[in-house]
């Protein structure tokens, strides 16, 4: 049985890229650990052709940290805490690891954002608008930056959130990043439910 929480929703997929989640990416061999992320893969993979299945709308949304494409306010904060360019810059268009990890459907759209936060490209909103989306099921990297930027920033805008709990992640080392976001996010912004979970109730 379909639940309220659960009407008009979409699927948001927040940054599953080369680089954030391959132990070959910029982020594994930096040595932060990609292990937990690369667990969470399968399952992540499964529940998107479940939803499709389901005729659930899927969104996808790639980040940019190339130091040409980032936001400037965003690439400030970056030099200030981790230096030269070269220390930080990962998730440049035209590279391996900036490519997305699930392939989207046909039909399935891809936006590119150059911060945190899924809504700072207008155009995801105004396309989940067009769709009569009033509920969101996020899921995807990381906790503790992109996921917890874009849930705060849904329920701002509008929406009502469900979060993955399962298919969320940071790198091996921010794990406790990871697990305070998660607290937060589900004590004041988001359901907080598992992937079998979400998937009973569709």
């Amino acid at each position: 049985m379909k639940t309220k929480s659960f009407e008009k929703m979409a699927v948001v997929v927040v940054d599953v890229q080369n680089d954030y989640v391959h132990p070959d990416g910029k982020i594994g061999k930096a040595g932060l650990g990609v292990e937990n992320l690369q667990k969470m893969l399968p399952k992540a993979r499964r529940f998107l052709r479940e939803a499709r299945q389901k005729k659930i709308p899927i969104v996808h949304v790639q980040m940019t940290e190339g130091p040409e494409h980032i936001a400037e306010n965003v690439k400030k904060k970056r030099i200030e805490t981790f230096g030269a360019e070269e220390n930080w810059a990962l998730a440049v268009p035209g590279t391996w690891g900036y490519e997305l990890v699930f392939t989207p459907a046909e039909g399935e759209p891809v936006f590119q954002k150059n911060s945190y936060d899924v809504f700072s490209n207008p155009q995801v909103k105004q396309y989940l608008k067009e769709k009569g989306v009033k509920t969101l099921v996020v899921l995807g990297g990381y906790t503790h930056a992109c996921v917890d930027s874009s849930v705060r920033s849904a329920v701002t805008h509008g929406f009502d959130v469900v979060l993955a709990t399962d298919l969320v992640g940071s790198p091996d080392k921010l794990r406790e990043l990871h697990e305070h976001s998660l607290k937060t996010l589900t004590l004041l912004f988001a359901k907080g439910l598992t992937a079998d979970e979400i998937l009973r109730g569709i």
